[in-house]
């Protein structure tokens, strides 16, 4: 009997950035579920840049508030260094201002905690079908 992982070898490689041990816990288990990503874990700024400098990554979620940078910031570094993946903004609430700061900073997108995963698995979807023709 086949298994899911296998049904779906060509996972996608998703970084979660994110200190919150409640919160990654919870939505990893509501990922696998899915069994589309592989997922990987930072916990810092500092962990994030050294997993994306020696791994390849489709996409990545990086919440506004880690304990070393901001992730604004974050994402703003990211992108002058010329990464073109999906970069998806995590937040505890939704406010216009932590949004225009994340699309300004270079995010593709902006969810909050709250978010329904299968609605942020359809965003990211969607993020990600541009970034795979390209990279053809």
């Amino acid at each position: 009997m086949a298994t899911s992982d296998s049904l779906r070898p060509n996972k996608q490689a998703l970084l979660l950035v994110e200190n919150d041990s409640a919160f990654v816990d919870d939505f990893v288990t509501s990922l696998n579920f899915y069994g589309i990503f592989d997922i990987d874990i930072a916990r810092t700024a500092a962990e994030a840049l050294e997993k994306l400098h020696s791994n390849c990554f489709d996409a990545l979620l990086i919440d506004v508030a880690l304990p070393d940078m901001d992730g604004h910031d974050l994402c703003r570094r990211m992108r002058e260094s010329g990464a073109v993946i999906p970069i998806v903004m995590l937040a505890p609430v939704d406010s216009d201002a932590d949004l225009i700061r994340a699309l300004n900073a270079g995010a593709n997108d902006f969810v909050t905690r709250s978010l329904r995963i299968d609605v942020f698995l359809a965003r990211l979807r969607a993020h990600l079908r541009p970034y795979e023709r390209n990279r053809r």
